[in-house]
């Protein structure tokens, strides 16, 4: 299961604007999207920390894609990890 992508075009910059506002007022599938958007790169800097914690924000409001997706984040995540397995994100805890 890999990660889809999403198309903030044509004004990509200002959709996520309003991408993040509508996440952070709490409209779930937002956050799930403004995770993706961190997640994919697309019109900001790639940040897999926040990419989960918006899907975290996602899941506690209800949605289950967004633990799934999450899930698949942090596979690879602790795949490409050199050395102690714990060093992996750990997606249950409040560090996100």
């Amino acid at each position: 299961m890999g990660i889809p992508e999403i198309d903030l075009e044509p004004n990509g910059q200002l959709q996520f604007l309003y991408l993040k506002r509508s996440a952070e007022e709490g409209f779930v599938t937002a956050q799930h999207n403004l995770g993706l958007a961190y997640h994919t790169a697309k019109h900001v800097k790639r940040n897999d920390l926040r990419a989960l914690g918006w899907l975290r924000e996602s899941v506690r409001n209800g949605n289950p894609t967004s633990y799934l997706l999450a899930g698949d984040l942090l596979s690879h995540h602790h795949h490409h990890e050199e050395g102690d397995e714990s060093q992996g994100i750990d997606f249950t805890k409040s560090n996100v």
